[in-house]
């Protein structure tokens, strides 16, 4: 039986993918949208965990951009050659060790904190000086590939002739010598980063003076003096844009968190100065997700542009909500079609191909109880009046979703309802059913919801639509769905000894993979960094709370009930219910919305959802079309309390609040 290969095995594909198979798996449709990212500024990549910042980063790589150059099917994204004249060097705080610095400080004290800033520093200036000059050797040494073509400057002569300016420049740790070569610069560097790293690890107990006389102070200050070197020498056209590249920035906050006086700012302002200075030979492109970067007022547009991948994704009123579908129906088209299903990836709708279409309600209900006695299972409360709940379980036998809903009517209308509205033998009939049927249709999800939790079963999903709900317009969330249900797929086919499979896979195996998924995602939030046993204890509290609401409310009042909304002044007035919420929203378990209440007394608002991917753990509905649920500070702050969080407020200067809640609670 032919082996197949799971195309979703490996999620963090950047981390792990050779430099040659990204043009073949990177997706371009996000490329129109931040076209910023390669042009002359500042810029800050922002996005919650999944929203592809490192494979928009990873396009500005030399690597990569030869790798496109010399690809026979795939063309590199952007096709302007002014854009393109860029060069990149970078670092990647997280992978390339820069943190290794945190465990060499147990102590605290001012003292230690300036060594470790330091230390950081110099660290950080080594690896990137370092990466930029092995970028501008691996170009030059296939000039046509990119450095001719794009005109990036000069030839090797003037390359050694800017090492030679650099070795006697007092910023730059590179020694003076006449037969300086681009292979000796680089390998000074990479000792001296090498040097560090022991030095991290506990031996030696101190850096050589050679090293602690020559560090460099300030972040980007030794790239800006040999860009200027090698302008100067004739290596790197004037005209060359030279960007820096910081990805997974909030790894400084994990570490400035994990020491023992947690001097938040002492790492991250180091980056944040630098952007202040606003050297004309740089331009930064910081990658990050929300929590960590502390938008300083006033200074954002002027000192960089910030692009919220969050906020470009998410589905808005009069927006293009067909950004995020679109994204993921191109990402599962290459992943199918490097890993051997190319028939399936060719198809003018492989995820509609693989997964089926949407299911209809009753489909659902069908799925949710095949062959159970609705007339008897289904819940109706005994202050509904007695004919019309026998009227009701008389339908449930044939139509459980219809009765369901007129269990809600009858509750919701009590005072004008009449027998003779139940008493009609079409269905169409039902009152419930006329005009435009705006109040069935914000209730079909409840409904269903319900009728699962009377036959103690699950709501079943399935399908592209369930799939693309289910991710919370997050690439990554919508890649851990599909690679938990192609394992349940592949496993089946295996157990059954199927040579021949067809799609769509079978509905039952792709809610197995749902729920398996929602599970996995309910797991990460524990293992947070530092804040993680928290954030499970909450959102556990709010999950389960807004499902025993919503099952109860029989008379479905608030079909919008999976989501809280507190007033803005209700956040000032109750910081660790702000703090908490933050915290949740800014590491993507919690969506977070601007809310503009129907009570306009209320004032300026904040809306709350779990994200869409819990929803199946949790057991409540994943649609946001009706009101959330209107809750107080004093409410949420009880919740902290009954869940044994106990948030002390934070210091100003410690807050981790994101930007996005400063700006709707200001």
């Amino acid at each position: 039986m032919k082996t197949r290969r799971n195309p979703f095995t490996t999620l963090y594909v950047t981390e792990r993918l050779d430099q040659a198979d990204f043009p073949a798996l990177f997706s371009p449709v996000l490329v129109p949208h931040i076209t910023p990212l390669f042009e002359a500024g500042n810029v800050v990549v922002k996005g919650t965990q999944g929203t592809g910042k490192s494979m928009l980063l990873a396009l500005l790589r030399t690597e990569v951009r030869m790798a496109y150059a010399e690809s026979m099917t795939d063309e590199y994204p952007i096709d302007d050659k002014d854009i393109c004249q860029f060069l990149c060097a970078g670092i990647n705080l997280s992978t390339d060790q820069a943190l290794r610095s945190a465990g060499r400080w147990s102590g605290s004290g001012r003292d230690r904190d300036d060594e470790l800033r330091l230390c950081f520093v110099d660290y950080v200036n080594s690896w990137i000086l370092r990466d930029l000059l092995q970028s501008i050797d691996v170009l030059l040494s296939r000039p046509g590939v990119l450095w001719a073509p794009l005109e990036l400057g000069g030839n090797g002569d003037a390359f050694v002739q800017s090492l030679r300016l650099m070795a006697k420049h007092p910023s730059i740790p590179i020694r003076t010598s006449d037969r300086i070569t681009p292979r000796t610069a680089v390998a000074e560097l990479t000792e001296r980063i090498d040097g560090y790293l022991r030095f991290f690890n506990g031996r030696p107990k101190q850096l050589p003076a050679e090293v602690t006389e020559s560090q460099t102070q300030s972040l980007g200050q030794p790239i800006a003096d040999a860009v200027e070197m090698l302008q100067q020498a004739g290596c790197l056209a004037r005209s060359t844009r030279v960007l820096i590249m910081l990805d997974q920035f909030e790894q400084l906050l994990e570490l400035e968190a994990c020491l023992p006086n947690r001097p938040y700012g002492l790492l991250r302002d180091t980056i944040e100065q630098a952007l202040h200075r606003r050297k004309a030979t740089l331009n930064f492109r910081i990658g990050t997700r929300p929590y960590a970067w502390n938008e300083p007022v006033g200074e954002a547009i002027r000192d960089y542009l910030a692009l919220n991948l969050d906020d470009m994704l998410a589905r808005k009123e009069h927006g293009n909500r067909k950004l995020f579908p679109s994204l993921a129906s191109d990402v599962f088209a290459r992943r199918l079609r490097v890993y051997g299903y190319r028939e399936l990836a060719d198809a003018t709708d492989p995820v509609s191909s693989a997964f089926g279409p949407y299911p209809r309600p009753r489909k659902r209900v069908k799925s949710i109880g095949a062959n159970v006695d609705w007339s008897q299972r289904m819940s109706i409360p005994q202050r509904v009046d007695a004919e019309i709940a026998g009227r009701l379980r008389a339908l449930a036998k044939s139509e459980p979703l219809e009765a369901k809903l007129g269990v809600a009517w009858a509750l919701q209308k009590a005072e004008e309802c009449d027998l003779k509205e139940f008493a009609v033998e079409e269905i169409d009939d039902l009152p419930w059913n006329k005009g435009k049927g705006w109040w069935k249709k914000e209730r079909l999800h409840l409904a269903i919801l319900q009728l699962a939790s009377d036959n103690r079963q699950k709501v079943v999903m399935f399908g592209k639509k369930d799939l693309l709900d289910l991710s919370g317009q997050n690439v990554l969330t919508f890649t851990s769905i599909c690679q938990h249900i192609w394992e349940c797929w592949i496993r089946h086919l295996a157990i059954e000894k199927i040579s021949e499979p067809r799609f769509p896979i079978d509905s039952k195996l792709q809610t197995e993979g749902i729920l398996w998924a929602s599970d996995t995602w309910h797991q990460k939030i524990s293992q947070e960094s530092w804040v993680g046993d928290t954030l499970l204890a909450f959102v556990d509290e709010l999950g389960n709370r807004l499902r025993r609401m919503l099952i109860d409310d029989e008379a479905m009042s608030y079909p919008g009930g999976n989501g809280i909304s507190l007033a803005n002044r209700d956040l000032r007035a109750f910081p660790q219910v702000r703090q908490i919420l933050s915290e949740a929203s800014g590491r993507g378990f919690l969506l977070q919305r601007r809310h503009t209440p129907k009570n306009r007394a209320r004032g300026e608002s904040t809306k709350w959802y779990l994200h869409p991917v819990l929803a199946p753990y949790y057991e409540v509905t994943l649609n946001h079309t009706k009101e959330p649920r209107y809750v107080s500070g004093a409410e949420v702050q009880a919740w902290l309390e009954r869940a044994g969080v106990a948030l002390s407020a934070p210091a100003k200067e410690q807050q981790l609040t994101l930007p996005g809640v400063e700006d709707a609670t200001s």
